[in-house]
C-alpha cells in the first residue's frame, strides 16, 4: 500500500510567478496537501526554508520536520532555445543603429518557433536588424511616441 501520488493542477495566475519563495511555498503547499488529503496523513506546519535551503520547504509529519526541494522541469531544448533567441536579440541590438530616432521605444519580437522542438534563426537576426532600421528611418515615425 503505497502513498498515493498528488494531483495537482494549477489555473491562470494561480500561483505568484514572481516571487520565487512564494512560488515554491505555493507548489510544495498544494503538493502537500493533495498527499496529505488522498493518504490521510497529519502534514503540518507547512513553511519556506529560505535562505536556508536546500530544502526548499519545510514540513512537520508525525512530530517529525522534512523537507521539499523543487526543481523545474523545462520543456524539451528549452535552455537551447533561450540561448538562440538571447544570442538573435543581442545581435539585432548590436546591428540596429541606435539614436534618437530609437530613444525610449520598445519593441517586442515573438517567433512562432518559440514553443517549437526547433528554432531556425540563422539569418533573422539580419532580416528584422533591417525590418527595423527600415521602421526608424521612415519618415512615419515621430520622435515625440
Amino acid at each position: 500500500m503505497g502513498i498515493k501520488p498528488a494531483k495537482l493542477s494549477f489555473q491562470g495566475n494561480g500561483l505568484p510567478r514572481g516571487n520565487k519563495v512564494e512560488l515554491e511555498l505555493g507548489i510544495a503547499t498544494a503538493f502537500l496537501n493533495s498527499i496529505s488529503k488522498d493518504n490521510q496523513l497529519n502534514i503540518s506546519n507547512i513553511r519556506t526554508n529560505n535562505p536556508n535551503d536546500p530544502p526548499d520547504v519545510l514540513f512537520d509529519l508525525n512530530g517529525n520536520t522534512f523537507g521539499i526541494e523543487l526543481t523545474e522541469l523545462t520543456p524539451i531544448n528549452r535552455l537551447e532555445r533561450s540561448n538562440i533567441l538571447k544570442r538573435l536579440k543581442e545581435s539585432i541590438i548590436n546591428n540596429l543603429q541606435l539614436d534618437s530616432t530609437t530613444k525610449d521605444w520598445a519593441i517586442s519580437i515573438s517567433l512562432d518557433t518559440d514553443t517549437s522542438k526547433k528554432i531556425r534563426a540563422r539569418g533573422l537576426d539580419n532580416q528584422i536588424t533591417q525590418v527595423l532600421t527600415d521602421f526608424f528611418s521612415s519618415d512615419d515615425v515621430k520622435l515625440d511616441q
